[in-house]
C-alpha cells in the first residue's frame, strides 16, 4: 500500500532517530480488525506548517515523498476537491506488488486533508486516510489516520503482521522525508 496521502494511505516507513531535528513520533499504532488495516501516527516535524502542507498537496509530485511511490498524476483540480492517480510498488516479505489507486481528495480548511480510494478503481476495497496538519510553535504537528482493506491476496499467517509492519515503516519514512524536504532552503516548483 503506498500513497503518500493514502498509503499512506497505503503507506510508508523506517526507524527514526529521536535526535534534535528528527521527526518526533508522539504516538504510533497499527493493527488489524476484521480485514481492515488501521494506522494512527501522530508526530512533530521540525519544519514550518506551510511547507509540510505544500508538500502534501503537491499532487503531481507526491512521488518525491517516498521511493515506493512511482507515479503521481493530478487528474482533477476543483478546489477544495482533487482527484489523483497514484502508482506504487512494495513488498511484504517475498510477495511484491505494483499498486494503482485513484483517489478523491478533499482539503478541509487549512488543517485537514481527506483521501478516499475510489471503489473499483484502486487496488484496495477500502482506502481512507485523514491528515491533520497544524502549527506547533515553529514546528508542525502531523497526524495521520488510515483504514485500508486490500483487494489483493496477502499470504496467510505471516502476511498480515508483515503487512502491518511495512505499513508503519513506510508511513514513518514518509514523515521523515516530508521533514527533510520541508527543511530544504527552497521548495522546488
Amino acid at each position: 500500500m503506498r500513497t503518500a496521502l493514502g498509503w499512506l494511505q497505503a503507506g510508508l516507513l523506517w526507524g527514526l532517530a529521536q535526535a534534535a531535528g528528527a521527526v518526533e513520533i508522539l504516538e504510533s499504532r497499527v493493527f488489524t480488525d476484521d480485514g481492515h488495516y488501521l494506522i494512527h501516527l501522530d508526530a512533530r516535524l521540525d519544519a514550518p506548517v506551510w511547507r509540510i502542507r505544500a508538500l502534501l498537496t503537491d499532487y503531481p509530485n507526491l512521488h518525491r515523498l517516498s521511493p515506493t511511490i512511482l507515479e503521481s498524476e493530478l487528474l482533477l483540480a476543483d478546489p477544495p476537491h482533487y482527484r489523483i492517480r497514484l502508482v506504487s510498488e512494495g513488498c511484504v516479505g517475498f510477495f511484491c506488488r505494483r499498486l494503482e489507486q485513484i483517489q478523491a481528495i478533499r482539503e478541509w480548511r487549512d488543517d485537514f486533508i481527506e483521501v478516499i480510494d475510489e471503489p473499483g478503481r484502486s487496488d484496495f476495497r477500502i482506502g481512507r486516510a485523514v491528515w491533520r496538519i497544524r502549527a506547533d510553535r515553529e514546528k508542525t504537528r502531523l497526524q495521520y489516520n488510515g483504514d485500508f482493506v486490500p483487494d489483493f491476496w496477502i499470504p496467510p499467517l505471516l502476511g498480515p503482521p508483515l503487512f502491518r509492519a511495512r505499513l508503519e515503516r513506510e508511513t514513518r519514512r514518509l514523515f521523515d522525508q516530508l521533514e527533510r524536504l520541508a527543511r530544504e532552503p527552497r521548495l522546488p516548483q
